[in-house]
């Protein structure tokens, strides 16, 4: 994945069927292929007229976001917060069957 302008839309670490019955194909198509790459392309038209911003990665763009003016904060939350939100979404999903080691997987016995 990359983390640094420009940013583009990498592929999902599973198959867009992997999540079925519970996620199916259509959606995870409808949001990896139409919403993650319009967050990513709004992301980086905003990056090319912002060039200074260029050389940060998307977690510094989402936290250092108040510190830039007015007009520029509420784009650049929503376009780096999509980025973010849909990649963090696909990552933490794993197909059915899949072993967890997160700790969130632990269920006591």
């Amino acid at each position: 994945m990359n983390s640094c302008y420009p940013f583009v839309n990498t592929p999902l670490p599973y198959a867009y069927d992997a999540l079925e019955p519970y996620i199916d194909e259509e959606t995870m198509h409808l949001h990896h292929d139409r919403h993650l790459q319009t967050y990513i392309d709004n992301l980086n038209a905003f990056l090319e007229e912002n060039p200074s911003l260029q050389k940060f990665s998307l977690e510094e763009l989402l936290s250092t976001w108040r510190r830039l003016p007015c007009h520029l904060q509420a784009p650049l939350r929503h376009n780096a917060g999509g980025v973010f939100n849909h990649r963090f979404y696909f990552d933490s999903m794993k197909p059915p069957g899949t072993p967890c080691s997160s700790p969130s997987c632990y269920r006591p016995p």
